[in-house]
């Protein structure tokens, strides 16, 4: 019986520890990333549970094991506390405005599975220890700043390794797929990066290389891609409408010399011009729209041509 009990409060105590933890990591995440002015409303720091803050997930345990905070605008790094998060399983740090480092200490998080980073602000290098982290089976961090060459990794466990559009160099690792496991290597758009094959051909898995200047451009190409439809379309509205308006013109028997070359049809309600030729005046009687361009019953006169005889 007494040893029950020790067994008991061995496990209060411990989980007490976990959670106590927990907060603290997530306190110095708070502070180091400039929590106060992150773009979304949270109540982090606040009398709440930590496991009632926002993007926090925790276990039937207290424990934090999912955190999600992307696109809330951390600034700032991430800081080594965060291995005291010892039972997180999934990070989510999309979208932010960070300068920081991958830190070495998600290494040692030994119950992490999948880490997203996608656009974040990660700077420096990928850590070697990384194919130490056999729990990690899902990294993504594609769209940041990472430079320096790719691990080497032989016996790891990853599912699936995004690292496009870097700043990565050297040759892409022929070992990566050496496990069988690799469905998903990701790695185009690194300008200095190597494209190399695969050990055993990469049989079955989705591998990424290259750097054309299409896909790879920059803000540049991507704007040229994204207007390209745009002025097309433009063009052929362009097109349309002045097919359509000549095709009308001719309808009505109307052309560019007719309007004054305008594209305007003239109303004139009876005015009168000189002619030079004959001294006299030439009455247009067009009272309408319709007979300035001839319609049945009542004719415009038309003005004679210098040199002819008017009858």
């Amino acid at each position: 019986m007494r040893l029950l009990w020790s067994l008991y409060v061995l496990l209060v105590l411990t989980l007490t520890g976990v959670r106590a933890g927990d907060k603290a990591a997530l306190e110095a995440l708070y502070t180091s990333t400039n929590g106060d002015l992150w773009t979304q409303p949270n109540t982090w720091l606040s009398s709440s549970p930590h496991c009632d803050w926002e993007g926090v997930t925790c276990n039937a345990d207290g424990a934090v094991v999912a955190l999600d905070l992307s696109g809330y605008g951390l600034t700032g790094t991430l800081p080594p506390e965060m291995a005291g998060l010892t039972y997180l399983k999934s990070l989510y740090l999309n979208d932010n405005l960070m300068s920081t480092p991958l830190p070495p200490e998600l290494c040692l998080m030994e119950n992490m599975q999948y880490v997203q980073m996608v656009n974040a602000g990660l700077t420096g290098s990928i850590p070697e220890c990384v194919c130490e982290a056999k729990h990690i089976q899902y990294l993504y961090l594609s769209s940041n700043s990472l430079s320096g060459s790719i691990p080497a990794c032989e016996d790891w466990n990853l599912r699936e390794l995004h690292l496009d559009h870097n700043m990565l160099e050297g040759p892409v690792p022929t070992t990566l797929a050496d496990t069988g496991l690799l469905s998903d290597l990701w790695v185009q758009c690194n300008k200095d990066l190597l494209c190399t094959n695969l050990a055993n051909g990469g049989t079955g898995v989705d591998y990424q290389c290259g750097a054309s200047l299409l896909t790879c451009g920059g803000i540049a190409a991507k704007t040229a891609v994204a207007i390209g439809p745009i002025l097309l379309v433009t063009i052929l509205a362009g097109w349309g409408r002045w097919y359509i308006t000549r095709q009308i013109k001719r309808r009505l028997g109307a052309t560019d010399t007719d309007t004054g070359g305008t594209g305007r049809y003239l109303k004139q309600r009876h005015k009168r011009r000189a002619c030079a030729s004959t001294g006299g005046a030439v009455e247009y009687r067009s009272a309408s729209l319709a007979d300035d361009l001839g319609s049945p019953g009542r004719q415009a006169i038309s003005p004679p041509v210098h040199g002819d005889k008017e009858e």
